[in-house]
């Protein structure tokens, strides 16, 4: 018997402390005059500089398994039931800033000569009119969201031997629950216009495009493994055939806003942002009666489908892999591998998306030489 506890930390990368700049283009002004060779574009470029990523912090996992080791008969067990619990774990959100840039009154005309200049687009030594816009950057930046607990029990059982076959043969496998929560704020810029400039409010939610924050895995999943030698010929084959009995996959939402998804007339599950943004940066909270205010409406999440938050589950299925491996000499080794050896790509059917997904990877082989010197 053995009993294991313990804390890990995980640094972030540079990418999550110094993250790249992120630059949003605005088309300011376009004059195309094929005919007399006169072109001119003016975009404007707006860069989001975060040098520090100051608010990022460690994430912690805290690790518990106890573990039995037995052996029944010559053949040798293990059996561990773990726990673990990680906070603060890295993901990235969608964050918004506001800026605003110069939109100039198109040219009509053939043969006029704007040029950019420290003051704007002149044409003829005049400015050209032209109206302020304001609009928003979005950018993705690394974020302290993943709350995570998974337990589960894992097996091993051989190796089981047989000297008429000169094979071993092992059976391995566990069960997986795993509940994930990612509570980071996310914005969403509804890419609509309204009186000819872009929508003047963003939305923070407690998603991302989705209206789900939450996903729950559960599989149960066993591998059978035969593993044969024959010396004489330098020759080792191993045949593992993966199954999976239970595949259990939901999402769902929990807000720490009192701010639940609701459904509409339409029966369409509904998300309101937490809080919305406007052209200054002002932060306000959302409320209920917005929903249905026309100013704020786009700023409502809506599902693709009434089934979202239905249970996804998967029958039974199998994928069997081969490897062979020829030894030559005492130093050298080939070794070619075949993993879904019988192209086993079933579909199953996803009630949550109502659609059918694809399980087990592609077929795919290849070979590997080892040298030991």
């Amino acid at each position: 018997v053995r009993l294991g506890w313990g804390l890990m930390h995980k640094m972030p990368v540079l990418a999550y402390l110094y993250p790249d700049k992120s630059y949003t283009d605005m088309n300011c002004f376009t004059y195309n005059d094929a005919e007399n060779n006169q072109r001119l574009t003016v975009m404007h470029t707006f860069v989001t500089d975060r040098n520090f990523n100051s608010d990022l912090r460690l994430p912690v996992n805290q690790k518990f398994e106890i573990g039995v080791n037995f052996r029944i008969g010559g053949v040798t067990a293990d059996v561990v039931w773990f726990k673990e619990h990680l906070k603060n774990g890295y993901c990235t959100s969608q964050l918004a800033e506001p800026f605003s840039y110069r939109r100039y009154s198109p040219l009509i005309s053939k043969g006029e000569q704007p040029e950019l200049t420290d003051e704007g687009v002149m044409n003829d030594g005049e400015l050209l009119p032209y109206t302020l816009n304001t609009t928003f950057a979005t950018y993705l930046s690394p974020q302290n969201g993943i709350e995570q607990e998974k337990q589960g029990v894992e097996y091993t059982i051989g190796p089981i031997h047989s000297k008429t076959l000169r094979s071993s043969f092992y059976i391995s496998g566990g069960y997986l629950d795993v509940c994930e929560k990612n509570t980071a704020l996310s914005a969403l810029h509804p890419q609509i216009e309204v009186n000819g400039k872009a929508y003047p409010y963003v939305g923070i939610y407690e998603t991302g495009p989705s209206v789900a924050n939450t996903q729950i895995w559960q599989q149960l999943n066993s591998r059978f493994q035969c593993v044969t030698q024959i010396p004489r010929i330098g020759l080792i084959t191993s045949l593992t055939l993966q199954a999976v009995w239970m595949d259990k996959q939901q999402r769902g939402m929990e807000s720490r806003f009192n701010n639940p998804v609701y459904t509409d007339s339409n029966n369409q599950k509904c998300l309101n942002p937490v809080y919305y943004i406007d052209g200054e940066g002002n932060q306000h909270p959302f409320t209920p009666d917005m929903a249905t205010d026309e100013c704020f409406a786009d700023l409502v999440i809506r599902a693709n489908t009434t089934t979202a938050f239905l249970k996804d589950s998967y029958k039974p299925y199998f994928l069997l892999n081969l490897r062979v491996t020829k030894e030559i000499g005492r130093h050298v080794s080939v070794a070619f591998c075949a993993n879904n050896l019988l192209q086993s790509n079933p579909k199953r059917y996803r009630r949550s998306i109502q659609k059918y997904a694809v399980v087990n990877p592609d077929l795919y082989y290849g070979a590997e030489i080892s040298i030991r010197f």
